[in-house]
């Protein structure tokens, strides 16, 4: 009996459908994820071992910056690729210190700007040498007094290829957005008060008496490293005052630098450059408040305009600046503020003093405040005023008041050139 012949196109059709249905379900996987090919993944492989090779690379130093202790915050960094792109200046910032870097060098400070603005916690940088990063750190923070919140000091972690900054911070993300509303409601405030037409000088001006007016100096102020404790706080030391001033003529769109340097009588010291109309000018602050002259003498109002618009010749005297950069030179005595107000005395004339000083009692004051253009000068001034003068003006004092006795009371600044009298009839404090 013959064997009927088995077909075979069931099992070959079956084959045919089971291929079309794994090619199917292959192309839906490979369209959901490109990474499930061979390429894909020798790509995950070669990817992976990367990652082991560079967590291999430990630090091979790390470095501490710190004058005050870390504050404790949650881990972020801020990678240098991700820094790239919108690395501008903040706005109506005079950025000089920005201007005496290297191309590198900027970079790097835009990179800790970013950083540092936005509170994170590190940075990498792409950089082995530690002293330049710190001193690009110092000078981003000479430029921006308005990172209030950055306390100078840091910490590093410098690898084989790259340096791991963190910066040491005094707030908190929350403790920085309430102080920021403070101080710019401060500087609102401040600068309400200047003409809408006012010229550069009119708004330096402006500024400093502002300032003096409204500041104390006070070495055991809060914050007194910082703009908050000079615009909210009211109390600061020279550097309060320093960067109270940058702060606000930042505001202005006026170029302002903030200086560090040491006193000729000792101690270290911070004060402005300024810039009107293109010519810069010495100005400190500190130095005009009476508070810090400590003038216990005369009146507490008797700000001194000698170190607003000043020259380096002037400041010299006092004033020693470091040698970190190259400074603007101040040459101009244009906008002086006794040249400009006919009490600057280029050379001594008895006459014509003592008619000044009569004219000026006449008009309803008390006093007078002087400089003199250089030491010899000076010394003629003293000696004629405390001589001959003030004993002759004074009499001419009692009659214009219709007293029978009045006193007197002067300082003289040796450093600026400065002599103030004020008569005293009553208690002008």
């Amino acid at each position: 009996m013959r064997r009927k012949k088995r077909s075979h196109f069931p099992i070959f059709l079956f084959l045919c459908l089971l291929c079309l249905l794994l090619l199917g379900i292959r192309q839906r996987i490979t369209a959901e994820d490109p990474s499930f090919s061979l390429p894909g993944i020798l790509k995950q492989f070669s990817s992976a071992k990367d990652k082991e090779i560079a967590s291999s690379k430990g630090p091979l130093t790390s470095e501490i910056s710190a004058d005050i202790p870390a504050e404790s915050s949650s881990t972020e960094s801020t990678d240098i690729s991700s820094t790239e792109g919108a690395l501008t200046p903040v706005d109506n910032c005079y950025s000089y210190y920005y201007e005496q870097l290297s191309d590198v060098q900027q970079s790097l400070y835009h990179q800790l700007y970013a950083c540092v603005s936005a509170r994170k916690d590190s940075v990498s940088l792409n950089t082995t040498d530690s002293d330049t990063v710190h001193k690009v750190y110092h000078f981003l923070l000479y430029d921006h007094p308005e990172l209030f919140w950055c306390v100078g000091s840091s910490q590093s972690q410098i690898y084989t290829d790259r340096i791991e900054f963190m910066p040491e911070y005094s707030l908190s993300l929350e403790e920085i957005a309430s102080r920021k509303s403070e101080i710019e409601s401060q500087a609102d405030v401040c600068l309400s008060g200047i003409s809408a037409d006012a010229g550069d000088y009119e708004k330096v001006c402006y500024v400093y008496t502002w300032l003096i007016n409204t500041v104390d100096y006070d070495e055991n102020a809060s914050d007194n490293q910082n703009i908050y404790s000079s615009l909210v706080g009211h109390a600061s030391v020279c550097a309060g005052y320093a960067k109270g001033m940058q702060y606000l003529l930042n505001r202005l769109s006026i170029p302002c630098i903030y200086l560090t340097g040491t006193l000729t009588k000792g101690g270290s010291h911070a004060w402005n450059m300024v810039c009107c109309n293109g010519t810069w000018y010495q100005s400190d602050v500190t130095f005009g408040d009476p508070v810090f002259a400590n003038t216990e003498d005369l009146p507490k109002d008797n700000l001194s305009y000698a170190y607003l618009c000043c020259t380096d010749a002037q400041i010299q005297g006092s004033h020693i600046p470091d040698q970190e950069v190259s400074y603007p030179a101040c040459t101009s005595m244009d906008l002086n503020y006794y040249v400009q107000n006919g009490w600057f005395v280029w050379s001594y004339d008895e006459k014509l003093l003592k008619d000044q000083i009569i004219t000026t009692l006449k008009e309803g004051e008390h006093g007078f405040t002087l400089q003199c253009a250089n030491s010899e000068v000076y010394r003629q001034v003293c000696a004629g005023l405390l001589d001959t003068i003030v004993p002759d003006v004074s009499q001419t004092y009692m009659e214009l008041h219709g007293l029978k006795q009045v006193n007197y009371k002067y300082s003289k600044d040796t450093d600026m050139l400065i002599f103030s009298l004020y008569w005293i009839t009553h208690d002008l404090n």
